[in-house]
């Protein structure tokens, strides 16, 4: 076996618009290095986290250090379900790609306590990269949009009487049911934790490598 090497570089710019431009090439993959494109992300800066690490304690927090190639919000909630159950979760996106960082808000605030210490202990890490939690002192932006459940991968391949069956306890929050646009929930709590059943269901088709599923924006709140 040949043994891989993740390489990084750190560039500064004169400006923030050359920083993004090259972050928007980055992430339409059009900047390649020995036949593969990259990766990029902004830097983070010391000064600012260490300030962000003083918060006083909140039920949402920031999540950073994410490696690049994690695209599934499930992947991060599944590694912070183990501190307590999770009202939402946001993955962050730069134009076509992830941005590195997720905003995660638990059901209660001890549960984001031991997230947060763990982090600071330098014991919360995915794909051998360590993550960085700091608390939000306010929500970061307006949230309740992200409430569209698809399935993907071996999961697309479920009936919709199956579906159904297994949705049942979240009845009444579904608005809409479909299999090809998706499930709409009347809020972006509802939605999540009728993901993460799925995802703990015995018969549903999904691992570690084959998250089957996807929660995202309600069409109507994604035109700008």
């Amino acid at each position: 076996m040949i043994p891989s090497h993740k390489l990084c570089a750190q560039v500064v710019y004169e400006s923030d618009d050359s920083a993004d431009k090259f972050i928007k090439a980055a992430r339409e993959k059009s900047i390649i290095i020995h036949g593969a494109p990259i990766g990029c992300r902004p830097s983070l800066d010391p000064a600012s986290l260490a300030d962000r690490m003083l918060r006083a304690p909140s039920r949402e927090v920031t999540v950073l250090n994410l490696p690049l190639d994690k695209d599934e919000t499930s992947e991060v909630t599944s590694l912070l379900s183990q501190f307590g159950s999770i009202d939402w979760a946001d993955l962050t996106r730069y134009y076509s790609g992830p941005a590195g960082f997720a905003v995660v808000q638990f059901a209660e605030v001890e549960s984001a306590k031991k997230a947060f210490e763990a982090a600071k202990n330098g014991k919360v890490s995915i794909s051998d990269q360590q993550l960085f939690i700091h608390y939000n002192d306010m929500p970061a932006r307006k949230r309740g949009d992200n409430r569209v459940l698809t399935l993907v991968n071996d999961a697309a391949k479920v009936t919709e009487q199956q579906l159904k069956e297994w949705l049942k306890p979240f009845q009444e929050s579904i608005t809409k049911f479909g299999l090809k646009d998706g499930v709409v929930f009347s809020t972006e709590v509802a939605a999540f934790k009728a993901g993460h059943y799925l995802l703990s269901h015995p018969e549903f088709p999904a691992d570690s490598h084959n998250p089957g599923l996807k929660i995202r924006r309600a069409p109507s709140l994604n035109k700008p």
